[in-house]
């Protein structure tokens, strides 16, 4: 009679067990945040070239290398340093289809009023091809903000559902990282200013 008892209890503390895991419930929230990151560098890219004789245009000779000399030191006036100047090296010193020597370079700026100089400079032999955007200075923190904000915007949607149903948010069950690496370095984009969300997949216990 005591076996059969013992055996009793063990099955229905086992269907108790398993009516508790069964009967176990939980909400998965999408948490999102968002920023807006501007750029802080320019990236210029241009070309300098010999002036051919135009008497149309009533331009006479000037060398690749009197064009340099002039460039370089309009760049210079204008705040630019050397250091901020590089050989574009994917579009090597070359002479085109006009037999035109050129040489190809790009630099660096931080403000829109020395970009505005460089866009300015009247010269035949100097060229802006074109200007990109550089994201240089980005917070290292961003992401532990953005993550922080993603687990309130979360937290506030099941809250919100849980009042709904008649139910009640309870502890953190899992979260899953949608956006890793989503803020470390845009490389050379087209905009000035480019927004970034940052996604959370959230657990909670949902409880009566």
């Amino acid at each position: 009679m005591k076996k059969i008892l013992k055996i009793t209890l063990v099955f229905l503390m086992f269907a108790n067990y398993s009516i508790a895991q069964s009967t176990e419930k939980f909400i998965r929230i999408i948490g999102n945040s968002s920023y807006e990151f501007k750029a802080d560098t320019y990236r210029v890219y241009f070309n300098i070239s010999e002036i051919v004789p135009n008497s149309y245009n009533k331009e006479e000779y000037k060398s690749l290398e009197s064009n340099i000399i002039e460039t370089m030191d309009f760049l210079k006036k204008s705040g630019i340093k050397e250091s901020q100047i590089f050989k574009n090296y994917k579009n090597k010193n070359t002479i085109g289809y006009n037999s035109i020597k050129s040489e190809f370079y790009y630099m660096d700026i931080s403000n829109k009023e020395t970009l505005s100089k460089i866009n300015s400079f009247k010269n035949t032999g100097f060229k802006v091809e074109m200007t990109k955007f550089l994201y240089l200075n980005i917070d290292p923190n961003i992401e532990i903000n953005l993550s922080k904000e993603a687990i309130n915007d979360a937290d506030r949607k099941a809250k919100s559902i849980a009042k709904e149903v008649g139910k009640k948010v309870g502890k953190i069950l899992n979260i899953e990282d949608k956006s890793a690496s989503c803020c470390d370095n845009f490389g050379e984009i087209d905009q000035d200013n480019v927004t970034k969300k940052y996604t959370l997949s959230i657990t909670f216990e949902f409880l009566d």
